[in-house]
C-alpha cells in the first residue's frame, strides 16, 4: 500500500520512471508501500539495474518536530557526496502518529515517544527547508 493520498499514486510512480531515467532523489516515507511495489533496493541493498539506490534518514535531523522517518531513492548520485554531507542525530520535542494516553493506558503499551508532544496535521507535511536544499543540492550533482 502507498502512503498519501490515493490519487498520489500515479505521481510515485511517475517520480520513480523519471528518478531512473534522468537520475535524482525520490523521497518517500520511509513505511510507504512504493519500495516493495516496484522493487526499489532497500537500504544496504546492491544496486537495481538502474544503478539506483537507498538509505534512511530522520527528518529531524534538518530540524523537523517530529522524527519523520524517511527514504531516498538515488540514481546517478555519488555515495561518497552523500555521506559526507548526510545529518544524522537532532531531538524530537514531537512525535508523529503517537496514540492517545488512554489508548495507550487502557492497553497497557509503553509508547517510545510518550513523553513528546503529538505533531499537527500540518507539522506532519512540512518539509525543513535545510532538508529540501540538502535534497535540490544532490539532485544537482546528478550524474548520468
Amino acid at each position: 500500500m502507498f502512503c498519501g493520498r490515493p490519487e498520489d499514486k500515479p505521481l510515485a510512480l511517475l517520480a520513480v520512471e523519471q528518478v531512473r531515467r534522468c537520475g535524482g532523489v525520490l523521497e518517500h516515507p520511509k513505511n510507504s508501500g512504493l519500495w516493495p511495489a516496484l522493487g526499489l533496493p532497500l537500504p544496504g541493498a546492491p544496486l537495481d539495474e538502474f544503478g539506483g539506490w537507498s538509505i534512511d534518514v530522520e527528518q529531524v535531523s534538518w530540524g523537523h518536530v517530529a522524527r519523520k522517518a524517511t527514504r531516498l531513492y538515488m540514481v546517478g548520485v555519488d555515495r561518497v557526496l552523500v555521506d559526507a554531507t548526510v545529518r544524522r542525530g537532532g531531538e524530537p520535542t514531537h512525535c508523529i502518529g503517537r496514540p492517545s494516553r488512554a489508548f495507550t493506558a487502557a492497553n497497557g503499551i509503553t509508547w517510545p515517544c510518550a513523553s513528546l508532544l503529538a505533531t499537527s496535521t500540518e507539522q506532519n507535511r512540512r518539509t525543513p527547508l535545510a532538508f529540501a536544499e540538502w535534497l535540490v543540492m544532490l539532485a544537482r550533482s546528478t550524474r548520468r
